[in-house]
């Protein structure tokens, strides 16, 4: 059974990862419009690395993924919360699916044709988990949300379009990718909603396998790339939703 191990700094987050198969958003597409941290509408805190932490099939393997797991309790602090959404739950999502000899066993029975609709199908489920577990009950009436959805879908197809590259022969080391948060400030929101900014940098292992070195070598290019993303959140049940992606 393959193993993917990910190296988490402080947070991670959604990787915006490139294919010519599909469609995947560049970072600026998801990124934030609010103003600059010095502007006073908050604290920004700089999270300083953490102790290295894996990700195993433990986390990714699509008979783990549930709403029941994924969901985040209410009651986290701006920082916590982002560490439980971004650095776990967001990063999941991008590799769902992967660290499984089944779904590679599965992947080499499809005919060549098939495999791009396979796991976009494939995703799509993950992505309808994920989101349930993450995003507001109603998140299929909000645009943003559904956009964000359809982003973090692509990605993931996208992600396991390059694991599955690497899981078999000498193609080095098996995909993943992720990011890191830098740092967390929480701006002025409402008695029911939280408004959280979270500036990141996005990682990945692509040059250490024939992903960067022959499939697709401007994946390596995007390693340290920084940018922002920004929602806003709402407590329902006990449990702390995002309510709107904002852009």
């Amino acid at each position: 059974m393959a193993r993917i191990t990910v190296a988490l700094s402080a947070l991670l987050l959604v990787s915006l990862i490139s294919l010519s198969a599909c469609t995947v958003a560049e970072p600026s597409e998801l990124q934030s419009e609010s103003p600059p941290a010095n502007e006073g509408f908050g604290e920004t805190i700089e999270l300083p690395p953490t102790a290295e932490q894996n990700l195993t099939v433990e986390n990714t393997a699509e008979q783990n993924l549930t709403v029941e797991n994924l969901r985040v309790p209410a009651g986290l602090s701006a920082e916590e919360y982002s560490q439980t959404v971004i650095a776990d739950r967001l990063s999941k999502w991008i590799m769902a699916g992967t660290g499984t000899e089944e779904l590679y066993d599965q992947y080499l029975a499809i005919p060549d044709s098939e495999k791009l609709a396979w796991r976009d199908a494939k995703a799509a489920a993950y992505g309808e988990i994920m989101a349930d577990s993450l995003f507001v009950p109603d998140w299929r009436d909000r645009p943003d949300l559904v956009l964000t959805y359809d982003h973090f879908v692509a990605n993931n197809s996208a992600a396991l379009d390059n694991w599955l590259r690497t899981m078999k022969g000498n193609s080095g080391e098996i995909y993943n990718a992720f990011f890191t948060v830098d740092s967390v400030e929480e701006l002025p929101g409402s008695e029911t909603n939280r408004d959280i900014r979270s500036n990141l940098t996005e990682h990945n292992n692509a040059a250490e396998s024939v992903i960067g070195q022959t499939y697709r070598p401007e994946m390596v290019e995007r390693v340290g790339d920084t940018f922002t993303f920004r929602f806003t959140t709402q407590v329902i049940d006990g449990t702390e939703y995002i309510a709107s992606w904002i852009r």
